[in-house]
């Protein structure tokens, strides 16, 4: 299928994405978490990915289509940012045109074939995922995962801290 939609109509998510949290889309500390999280894993793609009703924001991104970086994001239904949010655990793929779990339409349109995200989260909240995308099939490894992780906290606290710092920039008001 091209499509899949795993999360259905979760309502209670909306309240979720907060004004501050989607007010900035060109954050420099998430950019160069991309950047090293696209190194260190040796895959062309990196995201920070929030998963919201109908689509995928891309937060922070590197090596995009650029139809998908001026776009900023996708479909909810097309992504597999969704497995993380729906589980609220790793999700990996590393065949994807041999994976039915997956929705096909990024894998035919953009040649993904491996992809490795990790739930990132606000408020204990899972919001979407750090993961990186790969046109090659792959496998990740132990460290890989460990070291997505770990990029993953710095993830959460940015977004926290963002979320801190326009509510109370807001308030001063």
């Amino acid at each position: 299928m091209d499509r899949i939609d795993v999360l259905g109509d979760i309502n209670n998510r909306a309240d979720l994405f907060t004004k501050e949290l989607l007010a900035e889309t060109n954050d420099a500390e998430l950019q160069e978490i991309v950047k090293k999280a696209a190194a260190e894993l040796n895959s062309p793609i990196a995201l920070v990915s929030l998963v919201l009703d109908q689509v995928q924001f891309f937060k922070a991104h590197i090596g995009l289509p650029p139809v998908l970086a001026s776009a900023r994001g996708t479909h909810r239904d097309v992504s597999f940012c969704q497995f993380v949010v729906r589980d609220g655990k790793t999700f990996e793929v590393n065949d994807a045109s041999m994976d039915t779990r997956i929705p096909q339409h990024v894998v035919k349109e953009y040649n993904i074939q491996a992809y490795l995200g990790v739930p990132i989260m606000v408020n204990e909240s899972v919001m979407g995922s750090l993961c990186v995308l790969d046109t090659k099939k792959r496998g990740f490894s132990k460290e890989e995962h460990i070291s997505l992780n770990k990029l993953a906290k710095l993830v959460n606290d940015r977004l926290e801290a963002i979320t801190k710092n326009r509510r109370q920039s807001r308030l001063n008001l």
